[in-house]
C-alpha cells in the first residue's frame, strides 16, 4: 500500500519537473521583450498540477504582481497575489491577498480575501487525536481580513485591523462529532472581529530575504455586537529572521504563536500543519485554542535558476500555553526544490517533500513563493 502511494507521488513529482522547464522557457522569452523601465513592475503567472495531504491531486493557477511606486526601488513594493485551485476531492478555493502603499510608504493597506468550497476531515481537538477519529465534512466559507497601517518610524507600521468570516456546513458524517454538534460552529458560524496589527520589517527583500527580520503582532476581539455568533478573542505573534551565509546561501528561522480565549468556534482554533509551517502534517488534523511552532530552513543555489532547501520544524497545540506537553511535541522535516520564475525579485515556484516524526504518508507541496 505504501509503495503504491509513493508511486503516485513520484509520478506527480516527475510531472512537475517536466513542466518547470516550459515555465522557465516562456518566462525567459518574455524577458527578451521587456523594456528597462519595466524592472519596476512585474507579473509572474503560472499554472501547475499539485498534491498536498489536505487536497490530494489538483490543478492550480496563480499570479504575483509587484510594482515600485515612482519607479523607486528604495520604496517598498506594492504586491498582489491571486490564487485559484480545484482538486479531485471537489475542493475549490479562490484567494486574493496584497499590500498597497501610499505617499511614499507612509501608509499601507493590507488585506486578504478568500472563498472556499472545501470537503475535508475533522478529528476533534487536542494534540492526541488519531487517524481513527477522522470524519468527513463539507463546508463553504467566505472570509476577509485587512487593515490600514501608518508608518510610525523606520520599518514600523501599526494600525486598526478587522476580520469578517462566514462558514456554512453543507454535510457532516452521520453520528460524528460535528453531526452531534459537540463543538461550537458545528452547524456553521459567523465571526466578525476588530482589533489592531503591528509589524516591524527590516528584511532586504519581501520575496527572497537574505538578511533582516520581521516581527508582527495581531490581536482581534470577536463580539456578538459586531455580528459574531460567539464572543472570543485571538492573538497571533510571528517572528522571522534571515542570515546570509554567502551569496544566495541563506538560513531562515521562524517562531509562531497563536492564542485564543473564550467561546471559540472550531473553525477559528489554531491549526497545526500546512504548506507554510509544520510541513509534513495534514493541516487542521491537530487544532486547539493555542498553537505554537518553530522552523528552520537552509536555502542554497544549485544551478541556473534551480535552488534547493532543507527544513525542519517542531510544534504542538493545547487548550492553553501552560498545558503544552513536551512528550506530545510534533516534529517534521524535509527538502525542497525551487525554480526562479522572476530573476529580478527572485520569485520561486516551490516544490517541497516533507515527513513527520511518525513517518505517516509523505507530503508533497507545490506553490508559488517561499514557505516563509
Amino acid at each position: 500500500m505504501v509503495f503504491k502511494m509513493l508511486n503516485k507521488k513520484s509520478l506527480c513529482l516527475i510531472m512537475a519537473l517536466l513542466i518547470l522547464p516550459m515555465v522557465l522557457f516562456s518566462e525567459e522569452n518574455s524577458n527578451d521583450s521587456k523594456k528597462h523601465e519595466e524592472e519596476y513592475f512585474g507579473i509572474v503567472p503560472f499554472a501547475i498540477p499539485f498534491y498536498t495531504p489536505e487536497t490530494s491531486f489538483g490543478v492550480g493557477a496563480a499570479l504575483v504582481l509587484y510594482n515600485y511606486a515612482d519607479k523607486d526601488r528604495s520604496l517598498r513594493a506594492d504586491g498582489l497575489e491571486v490564487e485559484v485551485f480545484g482538486t479531485v476531492k471537489k475542493q475549490f478555493e479562490a484567494r486574493l491577498a496584497g499590500d498597497k502603499y501610499f505617499q511614499r510608504n507612509m501608509f499601507r493597506a493590507t488585506g486578504e480575501m478568500s472563498a472556499n468550497i472545501f470537503p475535508s476531515n475533522f478529528y476533534g481537538t487536542g494534540s492526541d487525536v488519531k487517524k481513527s477519529d477522522k470524519e468527513e465534512y463539507e463546508q463553504n466559507s467566505f472570509s476577509f481580513e485587512g487593515g490600514f497601517l501608518a508608518h510610525i518610524f523606520e520599518n514600523m507600521y501599526i494600525g486598526p485591523y478587522c476580520e469578517f468570516s462566514r462558514f456554512k456546513m453543507t454535510d457532516t458524517e452521520d453520528g460524528g462529532l460535528l453531526d452531534r454538534e459537540l463543538f461550537r460552529g458545528s452547524d456553521g458560524t459567523a465571526a466578525t472581529g476588530f482589533g489592531g496589527f503591528a509589524e516591524y520589517d527590516n528584511r532586504d527583500s519581501e520575496f527572497f530575504p537574505r538578511k533582516g527580520f520581521v516581527l508582527s503582532a495581531k490581536s482581534l476581539f470577536y463580539r456578538k455586537q459586531f455580528g459574531s455568533e460567539y464572543n472570543f478573542s485571538k492573538s497571533e505573534f510571528d517572528y522571522k529572521q534571515f542570515f546570509n551565509i554567502a551569496g544566495d546561501h541563506v538560513i531562515g528561522v521562524e517562531g509562531y504563536l497563536y492564542n485564543s480565549f473564550g467561546d471559540v468556534p472550531w473553525q477559528k482554533l489554531g491549526e497545526l500543519g500546512g504548506q507554510e509551517l509544520m510541513r509534513g502534517y495534514e493541516e487542521g488534523k491537530f487544532r486547539d485554542k493555542t498553537y505554537a511552532a518553530a522552523q528552520i530552513e537552509y536555502r542554497f543555489p544549485i544551478i541556473w535558476r534551480l535552488t534547493g532547501s532543507i527544513f525542519a520544524s517542531a510544534g504542538n497545540v493545547s487548550d492553553k500555553i501552560s498545558n503544552f506537553e513536551r512528550d506530545e511535541m510534533k516534529y517534521s522535516f524535509g527538502a525542497g526544490l525551487r525554480c526562479i520564475l522572476d530573476k529580478e525579485e527572485h520569485i520561486p515556484l516551490r516544490l517541497d517533500f516533507a515527513m513527520n516524526k511518525d513517518f505517516d504518508e509523505p507530503s508533497i507541496y507545490f506553490g508559488l513563493l517561499e514557505a516563509f
